[in-house]
């Protein structure tokens, strides 16, 4: 019933929030010292870098890529691939999807 109901979108709309954070290491520590590659959550880490925005995404099947046509609409199961990693079966076209950034969008801090 949920899947009569409901649909899937091929257009997404992505909102980010990204803190970049510097280990709290002591002010002469050397880069290549033991305490860069360690993280301590009690400290108080400082916020290097931040980033808000949005990005707006497509998704698609191509029509001229000849890997939808194993797709199989009867067949339920997960997706079958060879030792090479080659799909050579599928029950749903999610594997076969393709995405395309469409804008992207810097809010404003």
């Amino acid at each position: 019933m949920y899947s009569c109901l409901t649909t899937k979108s091929n257009t997404y709309t992505v909102h980010v929030w990204v803190e970049v954070l510097s280990p709290a290491v002591p002010r002469g520590v050397p880069v290549n010292d033991a305490q860069w590659a360690q993280w301590n959550e009690k400290k108080k880490n400082p916020i290097v870098s931040r980033y808000c925005g949005s990005t707006l995404i497509e998704r698609y099947i191509d029509p001229l890529d000849p890997a939808p046509a194993i797709f199989d609409e009867t067949y339920n199961g997960a997706t079958v691939t060879d030792v090479n990693g080659n799909i050579t079966k599928a029950g749903f076209l999610d594997p076969f999807y393709k995405f395309h950034v469409l804008g992207t969008k810097k809010f404003g801090q």
